[in-house]
């Protein structure tokens, strides 16, 4: 039975092995899975970044109504996911979810342009609640949760300037303090540290590749 929620996180990058090792340093895990970037990928300018699955019974018919709100369907694989730009221009799998993921991701977070009205579509096919805004550094956010009544999964918000159209993840780790330290040796680069309204700390990074992802202490309110 399909959760209709995040349930596997996979990296697309230019440097596999380099990646591993990073991630190895920074988190002790790779994710679900680290794999190249397709040579069309790359031809249609596309960057190193992280790839959520969204567990669904039908990739097609799920992607339908978003790809009528305006998004684009980048592919659809031998196994049925189906990846796609959302209406908002975010990047995201639906289907491909085999087993419980080892990611540890604890937030996450969606920065889009129209940012309301794509949360909207979204909570309109899976079910999810958009909850109450909440303001983070002069910008504004809506609490995500998978289920109304739920506790907060992650955030929605408007995309600023600088910043590209994504779904952002964020690791749990024990210690912000010692990631932050892994990430910046290992060459990546790290925005932060900062705090959420309710005192969890965490940090926006980017790996040596230049996919974006974040750290949070695991003592947060935002859960899988």
């Amino acid at each position: 039975m399909s959760s209709g929620r995040f349930s596997r996180y996979s990296l697309r990058t230019t440097d596999a092995p380099a990646a591993t090792a990073f991630y190895e340093s920074v988190l002790g895990h790779g994710g679900d899975q680290i794999f190249p970037l397709h040579e069309q990928a790359l031809a249609r300018g596309a960057r190193p970044h992280w790839l959520g699955h969204i567990d669904v019974a039908d990739p097609a018919a799920a992607a339908a109504p978003l790809l009528a709100a305006g998004g684009q369907q980048l592919g659809e694989r031998p196994d049925g996911v189906v990846v796609l730009f959302d209406p908002g221009g975010a990047i995201v799998a639906l289907g491909g979810v085999a087993a419980p993921s080892k990611a540890g991701v604890v937030r996450h977070v969606l920065r889009a342009r129209d940012a309301e009205r794509v949360a909207a579509r979204y909570a309109e096919i899976f079910g999810w609640s958009i909850g109450e805004r909440f303001d983070l550094g002069g910008e504004t956010y809506r609490t995500l949760a998978w289920k109304a009544g739920e506790p907060v999964a992650g955030a929605v918000g408007e995309i600023t300037e600088g910043v590209h159209p994504q779904w952002l993840f964020f690791f749990g780790v024990g210690s912000l303090a010692e990631a932050i330290s892994a990430v910046r040796a290992r060459g990546g680069v790290v925005i932060g540290p900062s705090a959420l309204p309710d005192g969890a700390r965490y940090t926006v990074c980017e790996d040596p590749q230049g996919a974006a992802f974040g750290l949070m202490e695991t003592a947060g309110t935002f859960s899988q």
